[in-house]
């Protein structure tokens, strides 16, 4: 029996589209049924189907709303899983003790709204793209909504019916109201199309960019929960409020986390990832230290709760756009990262966080405060390290725009480049560079001018250390061969000093077959001499690729470990010249890829397009081109001796292009605005330089 998986395609909200290949059994027709069939997939980021799926989600996440665990499940998962919490709920009206309380509201209940929640998840990523964040925050912003009636009908409940009564008619309202939508829980892809084998690759976790935001999100964990367990107690001692009043303060949390989480989710769409964590945790430590800390009355109270609440409740709305920049990050080394399997790790962060705030808020209440009675308002109470504490845990990351190679080495996302940069400009032009924020820095043996950017290099580094700045050179293609390769590694460590080049690549696959194989055994071995950390190729086509690795493999096979690692490939690529066949062998081989030319040598501003996008996000035809090869996983390098302009070209992270805004740059035109030498056959001698 023949098994056949097609892989269907989808282009927007366009027809699934089955590839011509994909044929009935070992390609054969069975003359009725066409090779290509079509099928409508319902739109995405509109339509009916997609926000009768969102209003699912969203009953799901306010009625199982203290469900934080991912797994992936099938799409019947969710009606299963409300059925058996509702289950749990009602066998918890029997319990007789509170060990048993624990098993069916605790552990039970969990586990089954964990099942209910996690199809949520696992299916937003087909139903929305350009407006994935906004979806995210319309279902976390349930968690906000339980949070302020569930309390209030509970109480009610509790009070006319008693515990056991309240717990049946929950149920039944949990499963009454949660039920009949859990059937719009479904793919949006046909399950075929859906399903696709990958590798468990988890390398993303011991990034320094994932550690990084993962760090945060647990430190702000064990802040966040805090102010919503002590604030009614705070409101009772300080102000003397009513048990009412005092537990108005966690509603108004929740009903402003509610909005907070919707407003995130839209900006996260639009802005970039480092602007949505400083807007969270200035807007949240400001309202803690400010707010909360200077309050001397119950009204000044609340207004910090509805701040607290618009701020660092909107924090797990951020995640998405988290999810998505680790996405782009694996897509630079051809790395495959599950966004779902990214959220998961943030929602263990996020537990974790939780878990360590309780013996936290224990220790900062116990000895009470230096400050107690010598300051007033909120400073001068027993909760004065309580407030320093969870206003410090409101510390967004430092953008790190970095990616492992698969040297081991990280090689930052944007680089400077300084082709034809004339050799007395080129020190103060990588000076200006470093002081503006880059910290890679492209250079060749051919553009005689390594030794100016060694010594700029080397004049900041009592401010930007060494070790902190990445830089490049390239062997020549004129006599390139084993010595010579070598012999340009020895001449670009004396003539830049800096102890070790970061990237070493062949400048093109010109000298034949036999030069090319003997100029990367010279880098293969500079690589063991320690005088190299990371080797590549320039401007190869993709059969000078496929000729590299027979040669890795010939060289591998003479001595273990001879083959050396490709962790790098520099083309010229921007819109005009996406090159996707060399884009997709670099990927599919753990390539890291930069971008040279990337603002096409100024010849495309007149382009409509990038026009318009430009005047959209107000911003130069040349950061939206850059942020472009960002977003395509690309490590681009532009190049200017104009100081503003290399000021001006660092500043790409404000802003985002959505999946809209990139489908407009998108072309298949083959236009290099220089030279071009993937073209060149394998037997070509010819030399530039």
């Amino acid at each position: 029996m023949n098994q056949v998986v097609v892989e269907l395609v989808s282009t927007g909200n366009g027809p699934l589209i089955a590839p011509p290949e994909a044929q009935i059994g070992h390609g054969q027709s069975n003359g009725t049924e066409s090779s290509r069939q079509e099928f409508t997939l319902p739109p995405v980021d509109s339509g009916k189907d997609a926000w009768l799926f969102l209003a699912a989600c969203w009953v799901v996440e306010a009625l199982v709303w203290v469900c934080r665990l991912y797994a992936r499940q099938a799409r019947w998962f969710t009606q299963a899983g409300l059925f058996a919490a509702a289950l749990t709920i009602a066998l918890s009206s029997f319990c007789t003790t509170v060990p048993q309380l624990v098993a069916t509201q605790g552990v039970l209940f969990g586990i089954g709204g964990c099942f209910a929640y996690t199809p949520c998840v696992l299916y937003i990523d087909e139903w929305f793209a350009a407006r994935k964040g906004l979806a995210y925050g319309i279902m976390w912003s349930a968690a906000g909504f339980g949070g302020v009636v569930l309390p209030l009908l509970l109480g009610s409940l509790l009070d006319a019916y008693g515990f056991r009564a309240t717990m049946r008619i929950w149920a039944g309202i949990l499963f009454a109201a949660s039920f009949p939508l859990a059937f719009f829980v479904r793919p949006r892809l046909p399950v075929a199309a859906a399903a696709h084998t990958r590798p468990f690759d988890m390398r993303y976790v011991l990034t320094r960019f994932f550690a990084l935001h993962q760090v945060a999100n647990t430190v702000q964990a064990t802040g966040y929960f805090l102010p919503a367990i002590y604030l009614p107690s705070y409101a009772r001692m300080e102000f003397d409020a009513s048990t009412f009043l005092s537990a108005l303060t966690v509603l108004l949390v929740n009903i402003a986390s509610t909005v907070g989480s919707v407003a995130m989710g839209s900006m996260t769409d639009r802005l970039h990832t480092t602007t949505c964590i400083i807007i969270s945790t200035m807007g949240a430590a400001v309202g803690v230290f400010l707010l909360w800390g200077l309050s001397s009355s119950l009204p000044v109270l609340y207004v910090f709760c509805v701040v607290y609440g618009l701020f660092a409740g909107c924090w797990t709305t951020i995640w998405p756009a988290i999810m998505k920049e680790m996405t782009r990050q694996g897509e630079v080394t051809g790395q495959y990262v599950d966004p779902t399997m990214v959220f998961g790790w943030l929602c263990v962060g996020r537990g974790i966080g939780n878990i360590a705030s309780g013996p936290l808020s224990g220790l900062l209440l116990t000895g009470g405060s230096t400050w107690v009675g010598r300051v007033s308002a909120g400073f001068g109470s027993g909760y004065a390290k309580f407030h320093m504490f969870i206003a410090l845990t409101y510390k967004g990351p430092v953008p790190l725009d970095d990616v492992k190679l698969a040297s081991g080495y990280e090689i930052p996302l944007l680089g400077f480049g300084v082709y034809q940069t004339p050799a007395e400009e080129a020190e103060r032009c990588v000076k200006d560079a470093l002081e503006a924020g880059y910290r890679h820095v492209d250079s060749a043996a051919a553009y005689r001018n390594e030794e100016p950017c060694g010594s700029g290099i080397r004049a900041l580094a009592s401010k930007i250390p060494r070790s902190e700045v990445f830089f490049t050179s390239k062997v020549r293609t004129k006599g390139m061969s084993y010595e010579s390769a070598k012999a340009t590694v020895d001449e670009t460590l004396r003539l830049t000093g800096l102890g070790h080049i970061d990237l070493m690549l062949l400048h093109a696959p010109y000298g034949g077959s036999a030069a090319r194989k003997g100029a990367w055994k010279g880098l293969v071995e500079a690589v063991e001499a320690g005088k190299v950390r990371s080797i590549g190729v320039s401007n190869y086509g993709v059969h000078h690729l496929q000729e590299l690795s027979r040669h890795m493999a010939e060289l591998e096979a003479e001595r273990p470990g001879g083959g050396g690692v490709v962790s790098v490939g520099q083309w010229e690529i921007h819109p005009w010249l996406p090159r996707n066949d060399i884009v997709s062998w670099a990927r599919a081989h753990g390539v890291a890829i930069q971008a040279y030319c990337p603002l096409v040598r100024g010849e495309r501003w007149g382009e409509p397009a990038l026009q318009r996008l430009a005047e959209k996000h107000g911003k130069t035809g040349a950061q939206v081109l850059l942020r472009w090869s960002l977003q395509k996983g690309y490590i681009p390098l532009p190049k200017s001796v104009t100081t503003s302009r290399i000021r001006e070209n660092a500043q790409i992270y404000d802003f985002e292009l959505s999946e809209e805004d990139m489908a407009t740059l998108e072309t298949t035109e083959y236009a290099p605005c220089t030279w071009d030498p993937t073209t060149s056959p394998l037997d070509n001698v010819q030399s530039k330089w």
